[in-house]
């Protein structure tokens, strides 16, 4: 079961007990499905001292289908650096599949989901992902799972939503190492261009579709810890990804239409979704920071700052 090389990278803060969900579906004998492959979990802990040691080794002797590597940080470096860093350091071959600690992955599908990408060899796949009460919410990619060739349409897939869990890619060399550390770290969408970069930097650009549901977010996705804000960054995060792209290969790739609301529209969407009540609004902690940088966001509205590149 060790021919293909597969790591399913899981970000945590804080959350012990959404990990150990996670661990107990991986117990699932659904995953003895998996096709000559044992992919490696690594638990990368970014609250030092939290206590998800004890939890990871009690199911490192349980898990059949898969490795278990627990990593836990000196200090916290928050979601993007932890991914970030784990990826650089820890992951050395195969595919990189990033899921959410909030999320949920559906056994049956995810084993689909990887024994295809092992069999199709594709440079990028992504899969059908959900979230809210009655899964108002997702990538809604459409028609039959399937290979796709064109380019522009792929770039599309890979934006579609910007939800960490939907795709997956293969392990960067030290180039891209290098220019996702240069460029992207902070943006909240490190996966992003690591995807962006192992598509277009390939001589195939072959990217696999899984159109059937295989994860949705859990109940508490609504409760933002972060800033609406960065949902700007998306768009500019895979186009700054795609002009690297084409400088390392001399080809002008196709960059993506950004129709996305300004940070100031987004500032206000937040502020206002919290204070109606709405179902996706912020923590107490999160509102007052919101509150609280009004006047950079009010300032950025009509004079950009320059070198303030990626909105946090």
């Amino acid at each position: 079961m060790e021919n293909n090389k597969f790591t399913i990278l899981i970000t945590t803060y804080n959350r012990p007990e959404k990990i150990k969900r996670h661990l107990m579906s991986f117990e699932s004998i659904c995953w003895d499905g998996l096709i000559d492959c044992k992919p490696t979990i690594i638990i990368a802990d970014d609250l030092p001292g939290g206590g998800l040691r004890g939890l990871c080794e009690e199911y490192q002797g349980k898990l059949k289908s898969f490795n278990l590597m627990y990593l836990e940080r000196k200090k916290r470096l928050g979601q993007g650096f932890n991914l970030f860093y784990a990826i650089k350091t820890n992951i050395k071959s195969g595919y990189v599949w990033c899921v959410g600690d909030d999320d949920i992955l559906f056994p049956e599908q995810a084993v689909d989901f990887i024994n295809n990408i092992n069999k199709n060899t594709p440079d990028v796949a992504v899969c059908e992902f959900r979230q809210g009460d009655n899964y108002q919410d997702g990538t809604f990619f459409s028609g039959k799972t399937r290979i796709i060739n064109d380019v522009g349409v792929g770039l599309e897939l890979v934006a579609r939503f910007g939800k960490l869990t939907s795709v997956v890619f293969k392990t960067p060399d030290n180039k891209m190492i290098q220019l996702v550390e240069n460029n992207f770290l902070g943006c909240m969408y490190e996966d992003r261009p690591f995807a962006v970069f192992s598509y277009l930097c390939s001589k195939r650009k072959k990217l696999y579709l899984k159109t059937e549901l295989t994860a949705v977010g859990d109940s508490d996705y609504g409760l933002l810890r972060y800033s609406q804000r960065v949902f700007v960054n998306l768009i500019n995060c895979i186009n700054l990804a795609v002009k690297l792209s084409s400088n390392c290969t001399g080809v002008a790739f196709p960059k993506l239409k950004n129709n996305t609301p300004s940070e100031f529209r987004w500032w206000i969407n937040g502020l206002y979704a919290t204070i109606l009540g709405s179902n996706i609004r912020y923590t107490r902690s999160r509102f007052i920071k919101e509150v609280m940088i009004a006047p950079k966001v009010i300032y950025r509205k009509f004079s950009p700052v320059k070198n303030n590149k990626w909105i946090k």
